[in-house]
């Protein structure tokens, strides 16, 4: 298991030679969610 605070960088997988998709670390995932549903809550 990986350490606290230490951030992988995302990484791109291409299809064709372009971008298609992206790995996110989990937390970093969990993150971006939680501020969506935060910019959601201040839309209402």
């Amino acid at each position: 298991m990986r350490r606290k605070g230490k951030k992988r960088a995302p990484e791109i997988i291409l299809r064709g030679g372009k971008p298609a998709a992206v790995i996110l670390d989990i937390d970093e995932y969990r993150e971006m969610l939680e501020q969506l549903e935060d910019m959601e809550d201040l839309k209402r």
